[in-house]
């Protein structure tokens, strides 16, 4: 897709240098992913799905990685995370989002860098199965938003959002998707997703603003 170099086709110079690498352990199921987000400089959180079904998590902080914690629960996808920063609330304001067993959107979250966690709190609707959620954070003059995309029963793109004047319903924005979805939300406002759609190619939808 566009540039078809591989790396042996770049400068060595001008390849990323990751100097973290290396096994963070714990176990997986086949073909799971991970979530991860970041709230402020240094600050790292992962979740994971581990064999137990349940959610996990690990953070790295102060130069190092903490241990594996398990936020319980039952998990039918892999997670999502959105993280706003920490001038936004207190500090290290994270929420991860799993379809569970009854195919509805389900989260917990944390406002103190991941001391301590909400319980499980269900945010409804229902999520195709074989397919997870998505998440973002974006932080605007008057505005802390905290949004989830899905894919529903139906297929289409499902997006719901918590800001400074609580939970909004779920509004529909059409589509016909076979994967979980992706977003991102920049500093300017423009949020996008994105989903494989029934011809096998990449889709997405935007908005300006959030």
């Amino acid at each position: 897709y566009g540039d078809h170099r591989d790396l042996h086709s770049f400068p060595h110079d001008a390849l990323p240098i990751f100097p973290l690498g290396g096994s963070l352990g714990g176990l997986t199921p086949v073909n799971s992913a991970p979530a991860a987000c970041s709230w402020g400089a240094g600050r790292l959180d992962v979740f994971v799905q581990g064999i137990d079904g349940a959610l996990w998590h690990k953070g790295y902080t102060g130069g190092k990685w903490y241990g594996w914690q398990s936020l319980g629960g039952k998990l039918t996808s892999d997670p999502a995370a959105a993280a706003l920063s920490p001038l936004a609330a207190s500090a290290g304001p994270v929420d991860v989002f799993v379809r569970g067993t009854d195919g509805a959107l389900w989260a917990r979250n944390t406002v103190d860098g991941g001391a301590t966690w909400s319980n499980w709190y269900s945010l409804g609707g229902q999520i195709l199965p074989g397919t997870g959620p998505a998440a973002y954070g974006s932080v605007f003059p008057g505005e802390i938003r905290v949004g989830w995309f899905v894919i529903g029963m139906n297929h289409v793109f499902w997006h719901a959002w918590n800001d400074n004047t609580g939970t909004h319903n779920w509004e529909n924005l059409g589509g016909f998707l076979t994967s979980s979805p992706a977003a991102a939300c920049g500093d300017g406002g423009q949020l996008d997703v994105f989903a494989r759609g029934a011809n096998g190619a990449l889709w997405t939808i935007g908005r300006a603003h959030v």
